[in-house]
């Protein structure tokens, strides 16, 4: 991924930048894949972000803090919580 590929993401999920982070809305909190040497890793539930030279710095909503390179990161999603139905409990 690239840092525009991020800021295009950041976009889409409606972050605003506040003192240098970019703070993203209850219920559009995304989710970031890395990959590097054949091993995997999800950072979810993201709330704010930045980067700085190639580095990538994340806090969690499990108050949680991240550092890894833009180079290793190769998929984000999030949730658009507005538009999701309501889930309802048991088998449908």
């Amino acid at each position: 991924m690239t840092i525009q590929e991020l800021q295009e993401v950041l976009s889409l999920c409606s972050a605003q930048e506040v003192n240098g982070w970019f703070e993203v809305p209850e219920g559009r909190h995304p989710a970031v894949h890395l990959a590097s040497n054949g091993v995997g890793l999800a950072i979810n539930r993201i709330v704010k972000l930045r980067h700085l030279r190639g580095q990538v710095q994340v806090h969690t909503a499990r108050e949680e803090t991240y550092v890894f390179s833009i180079e290793n990161a190769f998929a984000c999603a999030f949730e658009d919580k507005d538009k999701r139905e309501s889930r309802k409990a048991g088998f449908i």
